[in-house]
């Protein structure tokens, strides 16, 4: 049981710390398509 909970506490810090890394890689890719098209 401990360890069902370990794997899981792992796997959602893993998951957060990847959403954090790629949420502004997809700003900026959504700010390319929406109209930064200025050049």
């Amino acid at each position: 049981m401990v360890t069902l909970i370990l794997i899981a506490a792992v796997a959602l810090l893993v998951l957060g710390v990847t959403f954090a890394a790629l949420a502004p890689v997809y700003r900026r890719i959504g700010n390319a398509v929406h109209g930064k098209r200025t050049r």
